[in-house]
């Protein structure tokens, strides 16, 4: 579910303010979209 995937990151996101963090929610945020995408 996308919601959940958002809601996940957008947690994620605010637990690593830092840059090492966004970049980390990126990745995973990005994985899941192009998996999503895949199916």
């Amino acid at each position: 579910d996308l919601s959940y995937l958002h809601v996940y990151a957008s947690s994620l996101w605010d637990d690593g303010k830092g840059s090492t963090g966004r970049i980390f929610v990126s990745a995973v945020y990005g994985i899941f979209y192009l998996t999503y995408i895949q199916m």
